[in-house]
């Protein structure tokens, strides 16, 4: 089994995108087998503050366990039957915490969670732990990345409990998935709505006259915001990028031309 992450811009437009009612891009992804589909609850707050829709969806996917839900309390609970002593697994919890905020910026970590550097984990319970995290948290407000560092914090603990490479379905901002990538411990496959399309075509056959719907669907989705290109890796020319139409990115996936990098780029 291996485990797959899901962030709350991924799922709402893969929620968007659409064969039909009952054909949702992000059902394909989720029906593939072998792999364990997971989230944060951060994730599902964010989600549920910006599409109640795609939230009512989400929130079923999760009671039939399609996917699954992580909070702060279980990654410490997980953490503290792991190494068997209750102080060490709220230090480590600070430590995850630590790294994931420094893929956003070396600041990010004392600016909002500096105190929890003073604690005296020895002495420290989960519940107060939890309760000083929490407020924290609620001082840093809305729109801060938080969701992401969540997600970073539950992936770098699956990573230490599997020791196995991860997937991570993502946000198309190039700043997300590069702060993945920027936690040298743990080994992360990052896709975003264009190159899931990549790994269903490599992975589960899913080709261009089965994806084509979908496909028109995410232009559609794209037209509306006005995005008309899709920015490529160009192979010859290093830290270059290509801007193509997305028929002419479709009919290369499907014709076998492009790449994907390790952050989810396509590469031509």
């Amino acid at each position: 089994m291996k485990y797959a992450f899901l962030d709350a811009d991924f799922v709402m437009k893969a929620h968007t995108i659409r064969k039909d009612n009952t054909n949702l891009l992000i059902d394909q992804i989720l029906n593939k087998e072998g792999y364990q589909f997971c989230c944060h609850l951060q994730t599902l707050q964010e989600i549920k503050n910006h599409n109640k829709s795609t939230y009512n969806w989400y929130q079923e996917q999760i009671r039939i366990n399609r996917v699954s839900l992580y909070s702060d309390r279980q990654i410490l609970q997980e953490l503290k039957e792991h190494f068997r002593n209750e102080g060490f697994s709220l230090y480590s919890y600070t430590d995850l915490l630590k790294k994931a905020c420094n893929c956003f910026s070396c600041e990010y970590f004392m600016k909002h969670f500096g105190k929890l550097d003073e604690l005296d984990y020895n002495q420290l319970e989960t519940e107060e732990y939890l309760r000083i995290l929490q407020n924290l948290e609620n001082a840093i407000g809305k729109g801060k990345s938080l969701g992401e560092i969540k997600t970073y914090i539950l992936m770098s603990w699956l990573s230490i409990k599997t020791g196995e490479q991860l997937l991570f379905f993502c946000s198309d901002d190039s700043g997300a998935r590069n702060g993945t990538l920027a936690m040298k411990d743990i080994c992360v496959q990052c896709f975003t709505i264009m190159s899931s399309f990549y790994w269903l075509f490599k992975e589960d056959h899913f080709d261009e006259p089965e994806a084509r719907p979908y496909l028109q669907s995410m232009i559609r989705f794209n037209n509306d915001a006005g995005v008309q290109t899709l920015r490529l890796r160009d192979s010859t020319q290093k830290n270059k990028c290509i801007s193509m139409e997305f028929k002419t990115v479709i009919e290369d996936l499907y014709n076998g031309r492009l790449q994907l990098a390790p952050d989810g780029w396509l590469i031509r």
